[in-house]
């Protein structure tokens, strides 16, 4: 006890420092930089202490409230509070575009939180504003919050009758299976909605040794995981929600599907577990819950020991540095993943189950086997944060085999890089280690964000990546060639410059089509083979976060920021 309390002592004198200091920052600019300092000691996944980062929090809000004039009695004698006039009608409707203007300037610079504030503050001055309301409203979808979207929109369409057609959007019902989709470009169906971001969709992928099938089967059922804490399973032919499944105490950001048992899914979430659910007897449960790392938890898979075997572990990474095995059959934890050291924002596991790839912030990619031992260390580039890895498909083409596909990001130089790597042991290696990647992709202006790959109808693997900088890049990876990049077909142009982030791009089964979505909160549907649009989908009001293709590829479902699910129909492409 002596011994903790030494210890804490320290951490406590910085806190109250921090506080004081943040008391005696003269303007805004001076607070956040204050805080910014601070906040890298005693934030969570920087290894310090939750309760002192939220009283680090709390003490930043409370000046800024004072530096914006919020507690203005602290500046005023109190007699000059009293005798203040009160604002005429069209001050006050001044006073509310001044701040949605405010509210609006800080959204295009990407200041969410001033601007969630800004319009909170236009209608706490006007109550009675529709137009602040309907701002609120949008300001409160594009952030996730969909449940407080909807009261502002409510609260709008109260005052104002009229304005029906504008608080709509941010009213949608919770309803499934809603009107009959049709053929046109851009219409959806609304089939489904979250109360917060949808972060993750997937559909659950049985193999062959479950069916006798040659090739994998894509089954019927499909999950969304949520910012709203909950995961909802569905039927895709009906669209129909089955469950709703609620245990994590906060956000749910990934969730994967057993491949090889039925009705099996796992789910990752900031309160640093992960959950493993089961089917039984008809009703959806939670079957174990994984708890042991520090932080929070970035990625997950299934995997096995062998080849052959059933699937028994489940893999996690976390922001604690670490990745840690656990035992399906009961929950408890088996390995710890030691070696890297900074943060594991990614992990993914090779298709036959028993070989796991990791990327970290300590700028390596690892090899390891399911017991926990690291096979191998990638070192692809110097300064060069890794945060995302992928095993391809086991491709029957000309490079055969299976490969391994890290993405690398300098934050200093703001330049992104995708390599490949022979897991396999033939080209790159040298006296049994691989020393070199089988090729690599430069000139990205930015982070990679997502990396998608295919097997196409010629046996050959095909690869998408989308980055920060607006590029949309299909490789044809056996070649090395480019086989189209689209830039700036998400582009959002602000006063402050172009927004033009893609977040995700997804192949349709049979590598024809590629579906991608960024900034604009647009789904574009692309043909490989001419890299032209086909199909564009207007009817997201908020950013799109992800992509899942249902059966056959005629079907395509998008979900993000607005906490709705569509599905688009493409069979007429």
């Amino acid at each position: 006890a002596d011994g903790m309390a030494t210890t804490m002592a320290p951490a406590n004198e910085e806190l109250l420092a921090a506080m004081a200091e943040l008391r005696r920052a003269c303007n805004v600019e001076e607070a956040r930089q204050v805080y910014r300092n601070a906040a890298h000691r005693f934030h969570p996944d920087k290894g310090g202490d939750a309760d002192a980062f939220r009283r680090l929090s709390e003490a930043l809000s409370e000046r800024m409230d004072v530096l914006r004039g919020r507690n203005e009695a602290a500046f005023r004698p109190p007699d000059a509070a009293k005798t203040r006039p009160k604002p005429q009608k069209n001050e006050e409707k001044d006073d509310v575009d001044v701040w949605l203007a405010k509210a609006e300037a800080s959204w295009r610079v990407g200041r969410r939180t001033d601007a969630k504030e800004e319009t909170d503050e236009a209608a706490k001055r006007c109550a009675r504003s529709a137009k602040a309301h309907l701002k609120c409203a949008e300001m409160r979808c594009k952030m996730g919050q969909v449940v407080e979207a909807e009261k502002h929109a409510k609260k709008a369409l109260e005052i104002d009758p009229q304005c029906e057609t504008e608080a709509k959007p941010w009213m949608q019902t919770d309803t499934l299976g809603a009107q009959e989709d049709s053929n046109l470009a851009g219409t959806s169906n609304v089939c489904g909605r979250h109360g917060s971001t949808v972060m993750h969709l997937e559909a659950s992928k049985r193999d062959k040794a479950m069916h006798g099938h040659e090739d994998d089967v894509l089954c019927t059922t499909w999950a969304s995981a949520s910012l709203d804490g909950s995961l909802k399973i569905w039927e895709a032919p009906s669209m129909r929600m089955v469950a709703v499944l609620h245990g994590h105490t906060d956000k749910v950001t990934i969730l994967h599907w057993n491949p090889h048992e039925q009705d099996c899914l796992s789910s990752g979430s900031l309160d640093k577990t992960a959950r493993l659910w089961r089917k039984k007897n008809g009703a959806w449960k939670c079957d174990s819950v994984m708890e042991g790392h520090n932080g929070r938890i970035t990625d997950l898979a299934f995997a096995r020991r062998s080849r052959g075997e059933p699937t028994r572990l489940l893999i996690t990474a976390s922001t604690d540095k670490t990745l840690r095995s656990w035992n399906l059959a009961n929950g408890a934890a088996e390995r710890i993943f030691k070696g890297h050291t900074a943060l594991v924002p990614t992990l993914d596991v090779i298709s036959h189950g028993t070989l796991v790839a990791s990327g970290s912030g300590d700028c390596t990619a690892r090899l390891w086997d399911a017991e926990g031992s690291c096979q191998r260390t990638l070192t692809g580039m110097e300064d060069a944060g890794v945060n995302l890895v992928r095993f391809s498909p086991a491709g029957p083409g000309s490079m055969g085999g299976t490969v391994l596909v890290t993405c690398h990001v300098d934050p200093q130089r703001e330049i992104g890089s995708v390599l490949i790597w022979d897991v396999e042991g033939r080209c790159g290696w040298v006296d049994g280690r691989m020393v070199a990647p089988l090729k690599s992709f430069h000139g990205f202006g930015g982070r990679i964000n997502d990396v998608d790959m295919v097997i196409d109808q010629e046996g050959e693997i095909l690869l998408a990546i989308a980055s920060s900088d607006g590029q949309i890049r299909c490789m044809d990876m056996q070649e090395g060639i480019c086989l189209f990049d689209l830039v700036g077909e998400h582009d959002v142009n602000t006063p402050y410059g172009m927004n033009r982030s893609i977040f995700k791009t997804k192949f349709s089964d049979d590598g024809n089509l590629l579906a991608s979505v960024g900034v604009d909160n647009i789904v574009r549907i692309w043909n490989v083979e001419e890299g032209t649009c086909v199909r564009t989908c207007i009817g997201h009001t908020a950013e799109v976060r992800s992509l899942l293709w249902l059966p056959d590829s005629t079907k395509l479902l998008s979900a993000g920021n607005d906490g709705t699910i569509r599905c688009w129909k493409v069979d007429t492409i």
